[in-house]
């Protein structure tokens, strides 16, 4: 279940807008207007935000209606895709069509009936629909709900559980069909949605539209702030789509500060007539590298580079395309450069934050990790329609990175102590010198074995503070006798990224009966580890990004959760810590370990994404008493 948290008052605010809300509950019919400045076409479907959210949708329609439509400028909303809406009069059970005016909804149209948001035709007629009865000099068509990136797309239709989401291959189909013998172009497409700040999406769409605003990353439940950007297209109704999505962006941010879900954002603002010249630098650069791509140092070279780039939505393998090319120059100096200066020029305006430092506006499909799925996934991915001519270098990249050679050997089976301490123990172990410079990552793995189930590792804590020498192979690190507490509170905490200037760690909770991950930044230059909040993670049926950040506030439940692991039977899981009750600021702590017996490990990841694991070695912690 996912729950959205509001500032206080705020529902108060939302009960009292349904009230004013059903003034207008009665159809009307959608009036002759004259040709206005604009007409914004908003996409709403609502899903789990809205149902299970608390009525996340409904919120952003409070924004709205505080400055509603005018003569100039008309606000339309299809409201579709969830079970239940707030107001008791927006139907669950059919699309529904409203102007959006100052102080209350007016249904305009409901006639549509039952229509999934996964038929381009739904799209359609929804955009047809606006601009007949509606015309104006400029359109903009905004998104609204849950976003997966190119590969996954658009949505989750909470009515349609057998196919919840519209594919980026849909959501053109349904511009195309809607603009096509129309001469119209969309003067600005928003997605106010996770992920779908992608050099494939704004290739998709450049033909309909002329600038794009959107997130590379994931976002907090609250999305934009629709009260400032209408306001500012009633004073100023003529401004281009530059100029609103720059205030979009601004206000987003804005408030994203009140929510206090600053630290981890991003939104862009892209400039489509340009997209095709990033495209085509990309291809450049792709050209360069491919005839050497299933040469073992080209691989790696690659594979280093998009290890090392800032990457988005955990497990949807998106990474910054000018942080990624940036990292990969050494492979075509000249092309990578021009990639990164295209991507300057398309990004019009661009907002990062402390989590996503290096997140430049634009963001593009690599996979990486998991190299068992990477097939599967690139038959998704050819769905997007994006260039064939990187569809086959993915492929043909994919391909190596299978055939790549075996993951990297230990010669010692478990790491040894190589000096006894009070405190703190140095264990080393070592990997073959011939395949040592295969290695791209080494981490470090604390555990301990569950009395009651003795075959179950229990995974405590994750890192990457491990010495590692290239030319002899050795690992080596300090295990101190110190783990990471909440509040005072035992819990896990495991690397999830590396970055140059911070490392984002995940604490793994159950909060208020939901599980979701607590991220954690460890920033270089401070020394010190901020709380970003928490987040739900991935939809595991849709893929889409859960559209909420999350921030703990006081009378919170917190459960902490271990994540285990079997080697016998392969099974994985986590474990349950000892729930409490947070009654004061959130911070981070360190703090001894129990007395007891720990298990000390080591994991290497090669360049191919092959795993390696050290077995682990057992280390007790005794105090002595003092005297």
């Amino acid at each position: 279940m996912r729950r959205t948290r509001f500032p206080r008052g705020l529902l108060a605010v939302i009960t009292a807008l349904t009230l004013l809300l059903g003034l207008a509950s009665q159809p009307q019919p959608a009036a002759a207007a004259t040709k206005g400045s604009y007409t914004i076409l908003i996409f709403m479907n609502g899903s789990d935000l809205e149902s299970l959210g608390g009525g996340a949708a409904t919120r952003d329609l409070a924004e709205m209606l505080k400055v509603g439509s005018n003569e100039q400028v008309n606000i339309l909303v299809e409201t579709l895709g969830t079970k239940k809406w707030t107001p008791s009069f927006i139907s669950g059970d059919r699309n529904q069509r409203w102007r959006v005016e100052k102080g209350f909804l007016r249904l305009v149209d409901d006639t549509v009936g039952r229509r999934d948001l996964a038929d381009p035709n739904t799209l359609k007629e929804f955009i047809r629909w606006g601009m007949e009865h509606y015309p104006a000099e400029r359109y903009g068509l905004i998104f609204w709900n849950h976003g997966g990136g190119p590969v996954y797309g658009y949505g989750r239709d909470e009515t349609n559980p057998t196919n919840p989401t519209l594919s980026l291959a849909g959501i053109t189909q349904g511009i195309g069909d809607a603009l096509a013998g129309t001469g119209e172009q969309f003067e600005l497409i928003g997605f106010d949605t996770c992920l779908m700040g992608s050099t494939e999406v704004g290739a998709a769409l450049s033909p309909y539209a002329r600038y794009l605003v959107a997130s590379e990353e994931v976002g907090p439940a609250h999305g934009w702030n629709f009260t400032p950007v209408l306001q500012a297209l009633h004073d100023q109704p003529d401004m281009t789509g530059d100029r609103l999505g720059q205030i979009i962006a601004d206000n987003f941010k804005e408030q994203a500060k009140i929510y206090g879900t600053d630290k981890w954002i991003t939104l862009s603002v892209i400039d489509l007539g340009k997209i095709q010249s990033v495209v085509e630098a990309w291809q450049d650069f792709l050209a360069v590298i491919e005839p050497a791509i299933d040469q073992k140092d080209e691989v790696r070279a690659l594979q280093e580079a998009r290890q090392q780039a800032e990457s988005y939505g955990g497990k949807a393998d998106l990474v910054d395309l000018h942080d990624l090319v940036t990292k990969a120059a050494s492979l075509a100096p000249a092309e990578a450069e021009a990639v990164a200066s295209r991507v300057k020029e398309a990004v019009v305006y661009n907002m990062n934050s402390i989590a996503t430092p290096r997140a430049t506006g634009l963001s593009v499909y690599f996979p990486h990790k998991g190299t068992q799925s990477l097939e599967r996934l690139l038959e998704l991915y050819a769905g997007s329609g994006f260039s064939p001519t990187y569809q086959g270098f993915l492929s043909r990249y994919v391909a190596a990175a299978l055939t790549e050679t075996e993951p990297v050997q230990f010669i010692a089976e478990a790491p040894v102590a190589s000096q006894v301490a009070t405190r703190s123990t140095s264990y080393a172990v070592q990997v073959n010198p011939n395949q040592a410079d295969e290695v791209a990552a080494v981490y470090s793995i604390l555990g301990m074995i569950n009395e009651e189930e003795p075959d179950d590792i229990i995974l405590l804590s994750y890192d990457n503070a491990v010495d590692f020498d290239p030319e002899t192979g050795e690992i080596a690190d300090e295990f101190t006798d110190y783990a990471v507490t909440l509040n005072g509170h035992y819990v896990a905490m495991y690397l999830e990224e590396e970055g140059e200037t911070y490392d984002r760690y995940a604490i793994p909770i159950e909060l208020n009966g939901e599980d979701v991950t607590l991220m954690v930044l460890y920033d270089y230059e401070t020394d010190e580890d901020v709380i970003v909040g928490a987040w739900p993670g991935l939809d595991e049926e849709t893929h889409t990004a859960e559209k909420e950040i999350i921030q703990l506030k006081y009378g919170d439940r917190i459960k902490p959760l271990f994540e285990f692991y079997n080697p016998v039977t392969d099974e994985t899981g986590h474990y349950e810590g000892e729930e409490f009750i947070l009654w004061e600021e959130l911070s981070l702590g360190y703090t001894e370990l129990p007395e007891g017996l720990y298990l000390y490990g080591f994991h290497v990841v090669d360049f191919a994404g092959n795993e390696s694991f050290s077995d682990f070695t057992e280390v007790e912690v005794v105090y002595e008493e003092e005297p």
